[in-house]
């Protein structure tokens, strides 16, 4: 969940787009040319990503990890330590020109779609990354070794029907462990044992 706090006294979105000219009805969705003009003429406004609330753990129930969320049945989650956003991005093959903000409605739109374009979201917690990837991408093994290189780490973790889970780990463009959780015994990788 993706929120903007404003300082006291900054007008909301919809307020700020009146006063500039611009027309949104209040029923529809602002736009993100607005939102991206509005933030940088308002720069004390910022967005806050509300990971981890404190009132329950971290699991499906709260991102909503389920195969009826936003991310559908396959998907995986990576996080990566040694690199900004943009660069964890970019490293999962998403183009320069693609890289914006994007909000929760924006993803909302997408749900139910028969073809909707592949949205990866990256958020920052402490020196970490985290990318929630629909579909597979971010778990095959040549995008977290590009994910982990330049002493970095890379750690995914794959959902995709109980048989098909995945965990990658890797250290500076190489896997030291992976697995499928269903045979945690069955490792491959530089350090497979650890």
């Amino acid at each position: 969940m993706t929120r903007l706090v404003r300082p006291p006294g900054t007008p909301g979105i919809r307020e700020w787009a009146e006063a500039n000219g611009h027309r949104i009805g209040e029923r529809v969705m602002i736009p993100y040319r607005i939102r991206e003009a509005y933030l940088a003429a308002n720069p004390g406004v910022f967005e806050v990503i509300h990971a981890f609330p404190q009132d329950s753990g971290v699991g499906p129930d709260v991102y909503d990890w389920s195969d009826d969320g936003p991310l559908g049945p396959v998907y995986a989650i990576t996080f990566v330590r040694g690199l900004d956003e943009v660069e964890v991005l970019q490293r999962l093959g998403v183009g320069e020109q693609d890289v914006r903000l994007i909000f929760d409605e924006e993803i909302a739109g997408h749900q139910g779609a028969e073809s909707p374009e592949e949205i990866i979201r990256v958020a920052r917690v402490g020196d970490w990354a985290i990318a929630e990837c629909k579909g597979r991408r971010g778990s095959r093994r040549e995008f977290v070794e590009a994910l982990s290189i330049g002493e970095g780490e890379a750690i995914a973790v794959q959902r995709d029907g109980g048989a098909h889970d995945r965990f990658i780990y890797a250290v500076d463009g190489q896997v030291v462990v992976s697995f499928a959780p269903s045979r945690p015994f069955d490792r491959q990788g530089s350090d497979p044992i650890g």
